[in-house]
């Protein structure tokens, strides 16, 4: 794809035959790109091989007669609807990542490195987003393995919410002794003699509080780390995230987030949620806060979303596969004055489900609210729902509520296939039932504990179906084509964020989020899929990623 800096401004053409532009535009396009094969996503006009931006809007799409071989694949902007890329953004810096890598040992050879160039006494934090699965060793590190790579350094690799490895140095500079208890749910496993081994046991929030104090940065240094953490994700063709709230997202947690904007630094529209902050008279803390924020407070780079994805604790099931899930008189009570106070004043919602049990029991409560006030305008959405029915997304149908999954079962696919056997596995999560029953569905990460915040990973994997490791697999029916996938990225996840008239699609009139893409995603193998980088990421017409200029 040629390219050639037409001012001193991030406008560039891309060589070939005239483009005929809207009949309203009168003056040149800031920029044109030609000589590409553009994935619109714009049922009325899918594909084209150009288009012409003015501003931050498209003012043309269309073809060139004269182009044989097509060099480069343009799609609009990537939307993540379920990222809590908030906290991640903050801490990205500190972290050491173990995406994409094949073996335990270059794992190891990773802390190692990250010890070298951190110097002794820093901390090496492994904070999620790994399985042993993908590593050919299949397996987890041990605690010699730890001390070996760092012994000066202290070391925590914590795996999912479930566990995390700790070195000697590392159990030192936290205190950890016999006695020792995090949050609730959180404790060290202890050796025949009552020491503590280095592993820890525990769950969401014993993990979230203790990753945070790991991590645990200034000011300046969490604002420069989210400007990288947005301009990796613009490498990877995202140019919008819903943010989850979730566990630990504190109002302070949001004064990062809140100075990059007022700054003009923001390289990512972020939608946010906010989550109950505390166990416990959640309603009451939601109306609180909820009389300073209208919905859909902000602009269009950081907007309010409403509530999500945690509304009241005793109503999330954490990461649960299969029944089981069981939930109190007082938490369903609870809920129910969370939800009429949420669709009384139009606010967005995103109701954590991992359970169909779960979900179940929620959508009893949204039906009594449904009744007074109807949501269907609002969009709510239920995330995760791994096992759902089709009685559970046909009672979501009737409210118009949306359905928002992410690519956990890529990483967790042999565990959900342990507890529910592989037939079940290989139809989980029940994307296609979804969608034949006529439900928006959308797609996310879940990043970063849990899963990688790389949308070519969900995206292979929606059309490949393959776990990491090979299996389970989901069946073939059940597996999405390309384009489908494309659309849980873009399209459906725009009408989630409520901006399907302006992103999501590239057409004439709509914002110039884009992403041209290194890799012909509608035609290469498969399962190269998640290796595909953008080479060129615009926002609203703006350069916010480009490759040629980062070699």
């Amino acid at each position: 794809m040629t390219r050639l800096l037409r001012t001193t401004v991030l406008t560039m053409t891309l060589l070939c035959s005239p483009l005929a532009l809207s009949a309203a535009f009168a003056e040149s396009p800031d920029l044109i790109l030609r000589n590409g094969e553009v994935i619109t996503m714009d049922p009325a006009n899918p594909q084209a091989q150009a288009l012409a931006i003015s501003g931050e809007r498209i003012v043309a799409v269309g073809s060139n007669q004269d182009i044989d071989a097509l060099a480069a694949k343009d799609i609009p902007g990537l939307i993540d609807t379920h990222m809590h890329a908030i906290r991640a953004a903050q801490t990205f810096d500190g972290e050491t990542l173990w995406l994409g890598v094949s073996s335990l040992q270059d794992g190891l050879d990773v802390i190692r490195r990250e010890a070298a160039r951190r110097g002794p006494g820093a901390w090496i934090a492994v904070v999620g987003g790994w399985h042993p699965r993908q590593f050919v060793e299949n397996r987890m590190p041990t605690i010699k393995e730890l001390n070996d790579a760092a012994p000066n350094n202290p070391v925590y690799v914590q795996y999912l919410y479930d566990e995390a490895f700790l070195n000697a140095k590392a159990v030192q500079a936290l205190g950890i002794t016999s006695e020792t208890k995090f949050q609730p749910g959180g404790y060290p496993e202890l050796d025949a003699q009552g020491k503590p081994t280095g592993v820890l046991r525990g769950n969401i929030p014993a993990f979230s509080g203790l990753s945070n104090r790991i991590l645990a940065a200034e000011p300046a240094q969490r604002l420069e780390s989210s400007r990288r953490f947005f301009s990796e994700l613009n490498g990877l063709g995202i140019t919008s995230v819903i943010d989850a709230g979730g566990g630990g997202m504190t109002p302070p947690q949001y004064d990062t987030i809140f100075q990059l904007w007022q700054q003009g630094g923001m390289s990512v529209r972020v939608a946010y949620r906010i989550s109950a902050p505390t166990p416990d008279n959640e309603a009451a803390s939601f109306k609180d806060v909820l009389g300073y924020m209208p919905p859909s407070f902000g602009d269009t780079m950081l907007r309010f979303a409403g509530l999500g994805e945690v509304l009241v604790w005793k109503m999330h099931d954490g990461e649960q596969i299969g029944p089981g899930f069981k939930s109190s008189d007082a938490a369903r009570g609870e809920l129910l004055e969370v939800l009429q106070l949420a669709a009384a004043r139009g606010y967005q919602v995103e109701i954590h489900a991992f359970s169909n049990d779960a979900g179940g029991q929620i959508l009893d409560i949204v039906e009594k609210v449904n009744a007074q006030t109807p949501i269907e305008s609002l969009r709510w959405t239920v995330t995760h729902l791994t096992d759902g029915t089709e009685q559970t997304f046909s009672r979501m149908k009737a409210m118009g509520m949306s359905y928002t999954v992410q690519d956990n079962m890529f990483l967790r696919g042999q565990d959900v296939a342990g507890k529910l056997g592989d037939e079940a596995a290989e139809i989980l999560p029940p994307i296609r039932k979804a969608m034949d029953l006529g439900l928006v569905v959308a797609g996310g990460s879940d990043a970063t504990r849990v899963s990688s915040y790389n949308p070519m990973i969900g995206l292979q994997w929606l059309v490949d179906g393959r776990s990491v490791g090979g299996s389970p697999r989901r069946i073939a029916s059940d597996r999405l084509t390309r384009e489908e996938a494309l659309a849980l990225y873009t399209r459906n996840a725009a009408w989630v964020m409520r901006r399907e008239n302006e992103l999501g699609t590239l057409a004439t009139g709509r914002i110039a989020d884009l992403a041209v893409l290194d890799k012909p995603y509608m035609t290469m193998p498969v399962e190269d899929i998640h290796g595909i980088r953008s080479v060129l990421t615009l926002l609203g017409g703006k350069v916010v990623h480009d490759a040629a200029a980062t070699r």
